[in-house]
């Protein structure tokens, strides 16, 4: 991946799109407990799963908040 287009897609959503970005990353892979107590702490409006076979079930357990 080239890190400058990200640099630049994310610059964009956050300066034009006003989308706070926050990048957060756990060692190893976390099982649904613990996701969604990463969740309700955070608060985040989206969760966008990354590097999943289940991502299609995200949306049961982290509906989109307005």
């Amino acid at each position: 991946m080239d890190k400058g287009n990200t640099k630049t897609f994310l610059d964009y959503l956050e300066q034009k799109r006003n989308i706070k970005i926050i990048k957060l990353h756990a060692s190893g892979h976390a099982d649904l407990a613990t996701l969604k107590e990463m969740v309700s702490i955070l608060k985040p409006k989206t969760v966008i799963p990354i590097h999943t076979f289940n991502g299609k079930d995200y949306s049961a357990h982290f509906p989109v908040r307005k």
